[in-house]
């Protein structure tokens, strides 16, 4: 399961989005703000602090997302969509951002759109809860949801939307409540998995993963969000078996590629970094976090032009490349001519 909305933002944007360490800028400091008034439910004051981000980058598929998260919860729906909308833009693999829209659509009573999202979020490698789906084609009139228990529905709902406002204690205490009523739901074990992840009990998200594996044995995101608690934990052998066995179930699961690149690098291993992104790249040649991936495995390795070619291209992309590193880059392209 790869929930990741408010944070990609959380775990994924932390461990995977990026190689190296951006300076704070004054749009990620109104960004900083937005989150704190979005977790204290004032919406308002946060899509203000969204949107002065925004103006000052333009290109930033975070600030989009977490202003469509805004939008959503203070129930301009339409406003949402478009966010959610411009997010895919700018990245068009983010299986996230086709579910949180597809949310929208549904809560606007949209179930054509709302289901060609979640087909489209499944197809990119996300566990899309079964119950949403059952609770959409009730909405749909397609079937219904006789069978499934609306009360763990219910918390498993209120635990993502807890989850999105970055509000871990009260997602954890939902999911709870799920798997109480529900012991076999691997969607609450894997959600709840992420809360402890972010929380910094990995111990303890890895066991919520182990649970959910052993629940949905054939899901990829389960494996690939418990290889990205063993990434924390600093594990790094025990998540490239788990990212090896996302590839393995879903050969096109091209944040599996990138994730593995990043241990792999981090392990020194440059040449297997650079085939892994370079496999993300072949499967979705607009992924620009690859490029910027790839740009400093290559200048690890001293090949400075290929290096520089892929932050031009992660750059034009829309990518925000940081700084420090290009200049460094730069440099060392210097000093190698004047030799």
């Amino acid at each position: 399961m790869k929930l990741r909305d408010l944070k990609t933002i959380l775990i994924v944007f932390l461990l995977f989005g990026i190689s190296t360490v951006f300076a704070q800028s004054s749009d990620e400091e109104t960004f900083n703000k937005g989150k704190e008034y979005l977790e204290n439910k004032m919406f308002d004051e946060a899509i203000n602090e969204f949107t002065k981000s925004i103006e000052l980058d333009p290109q930033s598929k975070e600030f989009y997302n977490c202003r469509g998260s805004a939008y959503e919860q203070r129930g301009d729906y339409d406003l949402a969509i478009a966010d959610y909308t411009k997010a895919i833009e700018l990245d068009p693999q983010s299986a996230d951002y086709y579910y949180r829209r597809a949310v929208s659509y549904s809560l606007k009573n949209d179930c054509k759109n709302s289901r060609a999202d979640v087909h489209k979020a499944k197809e990119l490698g996300y566990q899309v809860d079964p119950q949403f789906i059952a609770d959409l084609d009730e909405k749909c009139g397609i079937g219904g949801s006789d069978n499934l228990d609306e009360s763990v529905s219910s918390a498993i709902n209120k635990g993502l939307r807890y989850y999105w406002k970055l509000m871990y204690d009260e997602a954890i205490a939902e999911f709870n409540k799920a798997i109480d009523m529900d012991p076999e739901s691997g969607f609450a074990y894997s959600n709840r998995g992420l809360v402890y992840a972010d929380k910094g009990d990995l111990d303890q998200a890895i066991s919520d993963h182990n649970k959910a594996i052993e629940i949905s044995p054939d899901d990829p995101g389960c494996y690939y969000s418990r290889g990205g608690a063993y990434y924390l934990k600093g594990d790094f052998d025990h998540a490239i078996v788990d990212f090896d066995k996302t590839i393995e179930l879903n050969p096109k699961f091209v944040d599996a590629y990138c994730a593995r690149g990043l241990v792999y690098e981090k392990q020194g291993n440059y040449d297997q970094a650079i085939s892994d992104y370079s496999k993300a790249i072949e499967i979705d040649p607009k992924y620009s976090k690859a490029y910027n991936n790839r740009a400093v495995a290559y200048c690890a390795k001293e090949e400075y032009d290929k290096s520089l070619t892929d932050v031009e291209t992660a750059e034009k992309s829309g990518y925000k490349v940081d700084p420090n590193f290009i200049k460094e880059l730069k440099n060392k392209i210097e000093q190698r001519v004047e030799q």
